[in-house]
This record gives structure tokens, sequence and C-alpha cells, in this order.
């Protein structure tokens, strides 16, 4: 990154179930010169390279704690405090989830209040900020250090529409990362691809059963060679298909696909299991009445989830609270065992001492059947399109990628087709692989659109292919009313910062001084009018001024658009005056 105006470069990974950051200065080069924090959770007697995604607001809204902090908070709370504060987990995936996001989403915190997701958001990012920066001060000796000497890089899932990339972006904006008038500090990163920046350049022993101190990119990502990177963390499959350039660069050859494949849907079997057991009404019950011993509970399972013990042949035994226990007596006996035994499908659950829940192998990969199943018929389908016939290898990365009963069903089920590289720390992969792309953005060279955008105008009338409806008469001319210009299909390969010129078109009226265009995406590439069902609300509106009409209408203005990382930006040319005008597009505008 030389010439860069930064010190250096801290990327945030902002997960579903665990968040932390990497950086680096921008002297140093390579994977060896990137830092991460490896003291999360040190007060909690823990010591983690990340936090949980956990967020406790107090009763006015205001910040408390994130990460392990908030979690022991929120489980010491003994007089009722956890019906007034407001605790936040798993909250990302409702910028997946939602299909009405806008900047007045509100989240639900644990006590069923509701509060403005932009703000959950930025409170959480700006103490991974805060964080960061007192970290670098402390590394470094120098208490000058501020956000404004840093390039930032905040990770989002590829699969994530644009408007929750963009969420991000103005989140990180009310934190206070980066002002709206210098965009370019923070780097939107999409998960995968920071992760295959990272992946390539790591040496053969750095996979697991891999050996050797040759690089990767020796052995498997030479130019020419194509992968696919498979992201699965707390909430999201992320899988990405590229191929490596002469250059060393990367283009993406597939549209990037997944779903809600993460390892939360482990999490949520398990709840599942004990609402089969225990009733749906008295889990409810214990998690409405004992937060903090529900807390101890899932943090235990999400722990033990990853293990080795199912994997090789042995038993994972939950700790059950008193409090549960008791709960459960009072409604139907103190035989847990037995009545366990009789409710359960297998027979390899059992409890001892009528306190720990043994889950054996077999149980505890049937816990995993679900979201393992759903990984697997999605990687089949996907692997049948001919353009990825020639695929040599997979990069396995994130939390979830971790778990050895995952890696051996991918493998059982694709090792013959390609060589799947998992590296040791999985699970900051993401991380690391971020701090590199801020270094440089520009290694992504094309992206394949996932979206149809357009922008609306009105075309001279043709009887013969236009419905009579949209007909309209301006100064004694016919025009068609709603047209839908295409600026790109789904699917097409667009290089970054490539931009599409739309040519000589011109006002309406001989008096307009000004003309206005209007922007909109399709799930329909075929689309023909803004007004198909296919064809979403606008997102996005340039304005430009053409103050010359001594030529009437005989005005030429231009359509320009520039398709960056994750951005578009819209530009009109009025081509008498010189006047431009130019918009991001909005995808966050309200809808309707």
């Amino acid at each position: 990154m030389s010439g860069s105006p930064y010190i250096a470069v801290v990327a945030i990974d902002f997960g579903t179930t665990y968040s932390g950051f990497a950086f680096a200065f921008n002297q140093k080069k390579g994977e060896g010169g990137i830092h991460v924090n490896k003291k999360w959770g040190y007060d909690q007697g823990a010591a983690t390279l990340k936090t949980p995604t956990s967020l406790l607001l107090r009763p006015d809204g205001k910040f408390d704690s994130f990460g392990y902090q908030a979690e022991e908070k929120y489980a010491n709370f003994l007089n009722g405090e956890d019906q007034e504060y407001l605790y936040f987990k798993h909250f990302k995936m409702t910028l997946h989830n939602s299909k009405t996001l806008d900047r007045n989403t509100k989240l639900t915190a644990q006590n069923g209040k509701l509060f403005d997701a932009l703000l959950v958001f930025a409170h959480s990012i700006r103490y991974l900020k805060d964080q960061a920066i007192e970290i670098i001060r402390e590394r470094t000796g120098d208490r000058q250090y501020c956000e404004k000497d840093i390039q930032w890089v905040i990770t989002v899932p590829a699969i994530w529409e644009p408007a929750a990339k963009q969420f991000m972006r103005e989140a990180a904006c009310e934190a206070e990362i980066v002002s709206k008038d210098a965009p370019g500090q923070l780097v939107i990163a999409l998960e995968p691809e920071a992760a295959s920046v990272y992946c390539r350049e790591m040496k053969m022993r750095d996979f697991i059963r891999e050996k050797g101190d040759a690089n990767v990119s020796d052995v498997f990502a030479r130019p020419g060679s194509k992968y696919l990177v498979i992201d699965i963390g707390g909430g999201t499959l992320d899988v990405t298909a590229h191929e490596i350039l002469a250059n060393g660069n990367i283009k993406e050859i597939h549209k990037v696909t997944g779903g809600p494949y993460g390892g939360k849907k482990v999490n949520e079997e398990f709840v599942s299991l004990l609402e089969g057991f225990f009733g749906t009404a008295t889990v409810e019950k214990f998690r409405a009445k004992n937060p903090a011993d529900w807390l101890d509970v899932m943090n235990e399972f999400e722990l033990k989830k990853r293990g080795r013990r199912a994997y090789e042949g042995d038993s994972t035994r939950i700790r059950l609270p008193r409090s549960l226990t008791v709960l459960i007596s009072e409604h139907g006996g103190p035989d847990l065992a037995g009545r366990f035994a009789r409710s359960c499908r297998t027979d390899d659950v059992r409890f001892v001492r009528n306190e720990y829940l043994c889950l054996g192998p077999s149980a505890m990969k049937k816990l995993f059947e679900p979201v393992s199943n759903g990984i697997i018929k999605h990687l089949t389908q996907l692997l049948k399109d001919p353009i990825l016939k020639k695929l040599q290898f997979f990069f396995l990365v994130g939390g979830f990628a971790e778990s050895l009963l995952l890696q051996e069903t991918i493998k059982k089920n694709f090792d013959r087709r390609c060589r799947i590289l998992v590296p040791n720390d999985a699970s900051i992969a993401v991380m690391q692989g971020a701090v590199m792309f801020g270094r440089q953005p520009n290694i992504v060279e094309s992206r394949i659109m996932s979206t149809t955008y357009g922008f609306g105008i009105c075309l001279p009338f043709d009887p013969e292919i236009h419905p009579i409806e949209k007909k309209k008469v301006i100064e004694g001319v016919d025009w068609c009313d709603d047209c839908f210009v295409v600026m790109v299909k789904e699917n097409d390969t667009v290089r970054v910062e490539e931009t599409r010129k739309f040519p000589n078109y011109k006002p309406l009226k001989a008096s307009q001084t000004h003309v206005s265009f209007y922007f909109y995406n399709s799930t329909d590439p075929n689309a023909k009018y803004t007004t198909d069902d296919a064809v979403g609300p606008s997102i996005g509106k340039v304005t430009v001024e053409s103050p010359d009409i001594s030529k009437g209408t005989d005005r030429k203005i231009d359509v320009c658009v520039t398709f960056g990382g994750t951005e578009i930006k819209a530009t009109a040319i009025d081509k008498t005056s010189g006047n431009t005008a130019t918009v991001y597009l909005d995808f966050l505008c309200s809808k309707p």
C-alpha cells in the first residue's frame, strides 16, 4: 500500500456469533505483519481471538458493554434488570433476512423491546473501533493515534443484498469510523474475497492435514486456476467462484451464492431438542425467568459443538443448570433420564446425575444434519454449472468451518472432485485477509452481477410494440412512459470501477431547465417497464441542470454509471452546458 496516507489498516470482522479485528502497519507486508487481539475475555477467564457479538444497552438506549462483558453483566442480573436493559445477540442475521431493510428498521431486544437497528450496529462498531485504536496505542506507545490515521475495512457476506452492505457503511459512519466526506477511508470487503486473499498467501503446512513449506500460490493457486471459497460462519453460507489471472489478481466467474446455512442452525436444532423433550412452554418459561442460566447453556453448547468429541466417537456433555431441572421436575417428575429416553428418537442421549445432558456421537451428528444437508445440496446444485467444471480446489473458511463434523461431511461429498483446503485458523481467515484486502482492494478485477439495474425514461411511442396505456403526449409528440433502460443485467461480468455510458437523451419539453433520471433494480433481466412487478421501487434519482433552452428539445444528455466495489454511482451530463450531477444509488430508501 505504497503512498498510503494512513499509518495502519484495521479490519473489523463483524460476525453473527463472534466479532473481532486485525491490524497491520503499512510499512510491514505479508501475513506475518498482521496482529490480532488475543485477549478477548481475559477478565472473564478466557483468552480468544474474537468476542461474542453481544450488545448490552442501558434502559435509556446508551451503550453499556459489548462481547464477553455484555454477556457477563447480563448473566449476573438478579433483580429484574434484564427487563429494563436491552440485550442483543445474533442480530447480524436481520440484515440478511429482512426484505424491507431501511434506515428505520427495528431490532427486538431479549426483553421484547424495539430499538433502532442502525444504532445497534453503530454502537457495536464503535466499540470495536475504540478497542482497535486503544490496542494500537498500547503497541506503539503513541497516545495520539486516532481513527483518522487508519484505513478501515469492514467485512460483509458476499450474498447480502446491496441494501445490507450500504447499511453497514452507514452504521460505520454513525460510529464515526469515517465521515461521509471521506468515503474512501472505509473499504467494505466481501468475506469470501478477503479469505481468498489470505489463503493464497499461506504455506501448505498452514492447512489441516497438509505438509510442507511450499506456498499455496505455487502449488495450487497459480494463474489460470479456478476455485471456490466456501465461507461458513455463524449465520450464513457464502460461496464465491474465482479464477486467478496472469497478474495474480482475481476475477469472479460465477455470481455469489449461499443461504442461511450457518452454525446458528445447529444451535436451533439443539433448542428444538430441548423443547421436544421438556415442552416448548417450559423452555420458554426457563428462558424468560432465568436468562443468565439460559445464556450459560447456549454458550456451552456453542463451544462444544466445535469440539472433537462427536467426531472421535465420544459423548458431548452439556450441564443443565439447577433452575432448569427444578422447573422440569415440578412439571413432570424427577426421572429426567427416563423421560428423555422415551421421547427421543435415538438411544444415544442420556442424563448423568440428573444434571448433565450427554449427547452421543450419533445424536450430536443428528443436530448437524439439517444445516449440513442444506450446504451439501446447495454446493451440489452449484457445481452442476458448466462454468465450474474445471474447479481445482476449495478454500473452506469461517467459524463453523472449524467443526470437524462439517469438514468430514463436505470432504465425504466433494473430495473426489476437488482438493479441499481448510486453514488451521479458519475462524480468523476472513479477519486477517480483510487487512490484506484493505492494502490491495483492486485485487478483484471483475465480479458477476447478481441483480439487474436500469433507469426509467420516455421513448418515442411505437403502437406496434408499446401498450396504449403507456402513451403520453407532450408538446404534440407521442411518447411511451415508464420505459426501463437496462444498465447491467444479472450474470453480466463488470470490471471494478467500470463506467457504462448511455448517450443522447433529450428533454421532453423545449422550456425544460432540468432533466431527472430515476434508477431501479429488477429481478427480471428482461423487464420492459418500471411498473413491471419484477422492478422494485426507485433506488435513486439524479437531476442535472440544463439551463440553455435556446435549442429547445435538441439538447443531448448522457447518463454514465460506474460500478464500484459495493456501490453504484450514476452521473448525468448536460452536453450543452457541461453541467453534471452525481448520485450514489440508495438501497435503503423507505419501501412503500
